[in-house]
């Protein structure tokens, strides 16, 4: 962990009650790759239409361009358009993109390690 993270575990430990914001930059393209590495890729395509194996073709040039928005303050959250994916038995499961579900898995993993 960066000595930057470090300091927030430190503070986030100390004040239970404090609130963190615009903590993205400082995801590293190694976490970033270590969390791609950890999801499941078998997954159905979202609502992009691309699956994740197509999305992980391009993944070294996505992340080092994620991580240069990041340390630039660039990066503005997409918005999410929820869509729901019938199952055989009536019930609907949230369908989010390849993105969206491995940048969610970057700020759980982030934050467990905290």
């Amino acid at each position: 962990m960066s000595p930057q993270l470090d300091d927030i575990a430190f503070r986030a430990k100390a004040q239970p009650a404090a609130r963190f914001t615009a903590l993205a930059h400082h995801l590293a393209a190694e976490l970033l790759e270590d969390t791609w590495q950890s999801l499941n890729h078998r997954g159905a395509p979202g609502l992009s239409g691309e699956t994740m194996e197509t999305y992980g073709r391009q993944r070294r040039r996505r992340i080092a361009a994620l991580v240069s928005r990041l340390k630039d303050h660039a990066y503005r959250v997409p918005p999410v358009r929820r869509v729901y994916i019938p199952k055989p038995d009536s019930r609907r499961r949230d369908g989010p993109s390849a993105y969206w579900r491995w940048r969610t898995a970057c700020y759980k993993r982030r934050s467990s390690t905290c």
